[in-house]
């Protein structure tokens, strides 16, 4: 059962350790402090939290930043949508369906082409290109999944959720 929570968000993001943070319609940036949304400041267009101090967003002109809690660093490169897993794994897609996966420095172009990207850990990897296929990495190559999402979401212990374009959800259940 879903529980309707007050606020307006465009994108959300939750951690394993219960951080939520979320972008609203005109990219003003807010993080769940309790039962209240707190405001933070910069401007992000989507956002991904792993845990507490390391979040991940990308702005209006696909610019990366990624937060401590207490304030934003600019980052290298632009990418249309970025996700960073509990163990800090990151991950991003470009305007161009080019695949990024952050070495700690700098990206690395990774092969193949993903619209959105989901990254719960190191190990568990998930994407969904322009044609709505659904991709698993192996940890050397994407491995084609059965059935069509328009999103995915991974947890950290390896949970897959998605949605479809009739915004059905669905819940892997592996095999």
């Amino acid at each position: 059962i879903w529980r309707h929570i007050s606020g307006s968000l465009f994108d959300v993001s939750a951690s394993a350790d219960g951080q939520v943070w979320g972008c609203n319609g005109t990219h003003q940036i807010y993080r769940r402090n309790g039962a209240a949304w707190t405001r933070v400041p910069g401007s992000l267009r989507q956002i991904s939290v792993a845990r507490e101090g390391l979040v991940w967003g990308v702005n209006n002109n696909d610019r990366i930043a990624r937060g401590n809690g207490r304030g934003w660093t600019q980052v290298a490169g632009t990418l249309r949508h970025v996700s960073v897993g509990s163990d800090g794994t990151v991950w991003g897609v470009n305007a161009d369906s080019k695949i990024y996966r952050w070495n700690g420095t700098d990206w690395t172009q990774v092969a193949g082409a993903l619209r959105q990207i989901s990254v719960g850990s190191a190990s568990a990897v998930w994407g969904v290109n322009s044609r709505d296929e659904i991709y698993r990495w192996s940890g050397s190559a994407w491995q084609k999944q059965t059935g069509k999402l328009k999103h995915v979401s991974v947890a950290a212990d390896g949970t897959v959720w998605g949605t479809n374009a009739a915004n059905n959800i669905y819940k892997w259940s592996g095999g």
